[in-house]
């Protein structure tokens, strides 16, 4: 059976990270337990490394989401999709800065939510991967794995 990819939702409204999370169930990811500030999005992606971030802009903290998002950034290569209710020149010049995969602006639209979460995950997968690269079968035995990241996306066979 193949694994659900994982998704965390940091969002500091509960009734929207809540639909956020059924949305995601829906759609057949593995929704992470949602949370509400950029410490416990940092301690939640140390523990079950998601495959993707839904970072709301304004959580009402100390760090908004593009802060977190730069930390984000910094320490792993998890695509980023961002919420938000603001749609001015200064927060879109912001996060342009960032590279994120998507940028949503709320309330969102479920279609376009899961079209830019699928298109997230798929442009990352694809960026990813060696172009050319066949994928040999390989024993552990016979690779060194390379951790980029905190990902293991390149392996090298010695013979």
């Amino acid at each position: 059976m193949e694994r659900k990819l994982k998704i965390l939702v940091v969002e500091d409204d509960p009734i929207i990270a809540e639909d956020l999370q059924g949305f995601i169930e829906e759609f057949g990811y593995e929704a992470l337990r949602s949370v509400n500030n950029a410490d416990d999005a940092l301690k939640a992606i140390r523990t079950y490394l998601p495959d993707l971030c839904l970072l709301d802009v304004h959580l009402g903290r100390e760090i908004n989401g593009i802060q977190l998002a730069k930390m984000i950034n910094a320490k792993w290569s998890i695509p980023i999709v961002f919420l938000t209710a603001f749609n001015d020149r200064d927060t879109i010049d912001q996060i342009k800065e960032i590279g994120p995969a998507a940028y949503l602006v709320k309330p969102l639209d479920e279609r376009n939510l899961q079209t830019s979460i699928e298109v997230a995950l798929s442009n990352f997968h694809q960026a990813s991967k060696v172009p050319g690269a066949e994928t040999p079968e390989v024993k552990p035995s016979d690779s060194i794995f390379i951790k980029i990241k905190c990902r293991l996306p390149f392996f090298s066979t010695f013979y």
